[in-house]
């Protein structure tokens, strides 16, 4: 989970220029950014596979494959899209709620992290 959440946060940052273009012109536009169609191509079904095996094994708790492929998705694109926001000194203490959240969405119990305190301004 952890090289995940520090993957999209990489790839944030070397990007920012081109995300903060995207959501300039949407904003221009006026147009709302949307997924024209959900995602059901072969690397679609490969991801969904791999979760109902790790959730068959143990590893992830069980929920509807395609429907947690679509969250995690949002959600990976959510912090892709609010890392203009974060401040540099700010990004350990976000990336490390990242981890933990998806850590207690889709670990079992017994491979849980413990939560972070939360950090007075």
């Amino acid at each position: 989970i952890r090289r995940l959440v520090r993957a999209v946060l990489s790839l944030a940052a070397n990007n920012n220029d081109l995300l903060k273009l995207h959501l300039l012109d949407a904003g221009l536009q006026g147009l709302r950014i949307k997924r024209t169609k959900r995602p059901r191509g072969p690397f679609f079904q490969e991801l969904r596979q791999a979760l109902l095996k790790r959730m068959e094994q143990g590893y992830i708790r069980p929920y509807d494959p395609s429907i947690l492929l679509e969250i995690l998705i949002g959600f990976l694109r959510w912090i892709f899209e609010i890392y203009a926001q974060i401040e540099e000194d700010e990004l350990p203490q976000y990336e490390e709620m990242f981890v933990t959240w998806l850590a207690h969405a889709l670990l079992p119990s017994t491979s849980l992290p413990t939560i972070p305190q939360p950090v007075e301004p």
